[in-house]
């Protein structure tokens, strides 16, 4: 089983997932910044009203992270969705969509920043995030005393 892995010392990684609610026309985005040491640096869970395929939604995740955390240096963007890191990484190889043109232009704000697929095991602590939203309405964010849920994912993501 291939667990998280930090990043090198001086980056953050940033790992974001979504999930689709589509008996309540909605979908949930969890986002998870950690350090160099596997420590939760930030995080936040958001809830939109709407019907989106699965892949529409894991852009809009990609694209609120960036939103986000403009500004930061440094940055490792992991996701479980291989087609979505394909065409950031490469945006020529198909007629891009809109989220995907913001998302290309949100990357022009920061320097040193890659993105990077992971299975699912590797991006556990975002899927629970993005599944918990079910609960909140909106967006909800902590930048330390991170919800027991959220720590017990990344503790054992460190085994």
């Amino acid at each position: 089983m291939i667990h998280w892995k930090a990043p090198p010392e001086g980056w953050l990684k940033v790992n974001t997932d979504a999930a689709v609610f589509p008996g309540r026309q909605r979908i949930g985005i969890g986002i998870v910044v950690r350090d160099w040491l596997g420590n939760i640096v930030l995080a936040r869970q958001c809830s939109m009203f709407g019907c989106y395929s699965p892949r529409l939604a894991e852009i809009m995740g990609i694209r609120e992270a960036l939103s986000w955390l403009k500004g930061e240096d440094n940055i490792i963007v992991e996701s479980d969705t291989m087609d979505v890191i394909r065409e950031i990484r490469n945006p020529s190889i198909v007629e891009l969509e809109m989220l995907v043109e913001d998302c290309l232009e949100l990357i022009k704000q920061f320097d040193n920043i890659c993105f990077i697929f992971v299975g699912r095991c590797a991006n556990q602590a975002a899927h629970v995030l993005a599944q918990y939203v079910s609960s909140i309405s909106g967006h909800q964010e902590w930048a330390c005393h991170f919800p027991e849920f959220l720590t017990t994912v990344t503790a054992s993501d460190m085994i």
